[in-house]
């Protein structure tokens, strides 16, 4: 289609363009379910720029929802967050990974009050960290205050 071509039109210009590639296998991931491309689109961004935080976190999200590879996903995770300490949405995902795939509490707390720390308006991490205080943790006041913090912003405009 013309999405296609315009990706590749683009990356034939600058194939060395992390975010471009990334961008084009989440396209080839999502829209064409092409998972074997995609997954080659990831790894030739990840080569274009080792640190690359947005390339690295969408390909973890990849290994872990696509490939179901838990291990290879953490080390993606923990890869884009090194690459970038402050990206919220990488480390707001991989609280969420280590709640449901690890079920490493302790941690995975940590990393809710660090993407919080990061973006304190990020309506995702917010919203997610307020369900693991209710569900998790049973400590139904700060799941509340932290539901609220989530629709406050997400009625900000900072939803994501």
């Amino acid at each position: 289609g013309r999405a296609e071509e315009m990706y590749e039109r683009a990356i034939a210009a600058d194939p060395t363009n992390a975010a471009m590639l990334g961008v084009y296998a989440v396209f080839l991931e999502k829209v064409r379910c092409d998972y074997g491309r995609a997954e080659a689109m990831f790894e030739r961004a990840i080569a274009a720029d080792p640190n690359h935080a947005d390339s690295i976190g969408v390909y973890a999200l990849f290994l872990e929802k696509v490939r179901c590879d838990y291990d290879r996903a953490e080390e993606m995770y923990e890869r884009a967050i090194a690459a970038d300490p402050n990206h919220a949405d990488n480390i707001g995902v991989y609280a969420r990974f280590l709640v449901v795939v690890r079920c490493d509490y302790g941690r995975a707390e940590e990393m809710y009050e660090r993407a919080i720390a990061a973006d304190p308006t990020n309506a995702r991490n917010l919203n997610n960290y307020a369900l693991f205080l209710e569900k998790v943790r049973r400590d139904y006041g700060r799941a509340e205050a932290m539901y609220e913090r989530a629709i406050e912003a997400d009625s900000d405009g900072h939803g994501r």
